[in-house]
C-alpha cells in the first residue's frame, strides 16, 4: 500500500470500471463492452486504481490532452505520479466536506493546492 492509499480505499471493482469507462467514452465516444471492462481491470488491479484517483486521472488526461485517447496505462501514470508527489510532500487533511465526493470539485481542490 502506498502512503496515500488508505486501508479503507479498496482497489477498483469492476462495476465501478464500467462507470469509469462511461466517463472516459464521454470523451471520446468510444463503444464500451464486458471485454473492455475486464481488459482494463487486469491493469487497474496492479495500478491499484481508485475510482476517484482513476477518475481524475481521466479528467487530467482529457483536460492536458484532449484530442488523444485515453489508455489505462495513462491512467496508472498519472495515478502513480500523483501518489509519488503525495507522498513526498504529504500534508493533506482531507477535502471540505462541501466538495467531498464531488470529483470536479475534488481535482480542482487539488490543482488549487498544488499552485
Amino acid at each position: 500500500m502506498t502512503a496515500i492509499q488508505r486501508p479503507d480505499q479498496p482497489c477498483i471493482t469492476q462495476s465501478e470500471l464500467a462507470t469509469l469507462l462511461g466517463l472516459v467514452a464521454s470523451y471520446d465516444q468510444r463503444t464500451i463492452g464486458r471485454a473492455d471492462v475486464e481488459a482494463w481491470h487486469l491493469i487497474a488491479i496492479p495500478g491499484r486504481w481508485t475510482l476517484p484517483y482513476a477518475s481524475r486521472a481521466v479528467v487530467e488526461f482529457q483536460s492536458a490532452r484532449p484530442d488523444d485517447r485515453i489508455r489505462p496505462g495513462h491512467i496508472t501514470q498519472i495515478i502513480q505520479a500523483r501518489r509519488e508527489r503525495y507522498a513526498a510532500t504529504y500534508q493533506h487533511q482531507g477535502y471540505p466536506p462541501e466538495i467531498r465526493g464531488d470529483v470536479n470539485r475534488e481535482v480542482g481542490w487539488d490543482l488549487n493546492q498544488q499552485a
